[in-house]
């Protein structure tokens, strides 16, 4: 089943950025708030929002293998929005093991 897939096939992927340099015309930055989703056609589901005195990055933790999609939107301290930085990542599956106990016999 797909729930037995997932259980099984899953890795870590850690996504980082760096902030944008704020101008005089510009509020501080509040945060990067990260959006993910498994295919473009889906809605972007929010995991968090990473304040900006905290380090700029996330670890997802048990990413199924296939392609998923990251969005990071930077808030500033009116809770204004900036533009979408969306990035793709695909996680491929490992290739299958080696057959075992392969021998030759001579009859």
């Amino acid at each position: 089943s797909k729930v037995e897939r997932l259980r099984y096939d899953m890795a870590n992927r850690r996504l980082s950025w760096e902030l944008p340099v704020v101008t005089p015309r510009q509020h501080p930055i509040a945060g990067v708030e990260i959006a993910w989703r498994v295919d473009a056609s889906l809605p972007w589901t929010v995991q968090t929002t990473v304040l900006v005195d905290q380090p700029q990055e996330l670890l997802f933790e048990d990413v199924p293998v296939g392609e998923m999609f990251y969005r990071a939107v930077v808030i500033d301290a009116v809770g204004a929005r900036g533009t979408d930085a969306v990035i793709s990542a695909t996680g491929a599956y490992d290739p299958p093991g080696a057959v075992t106990n392969f021998i030759a016999v001579d009859e």
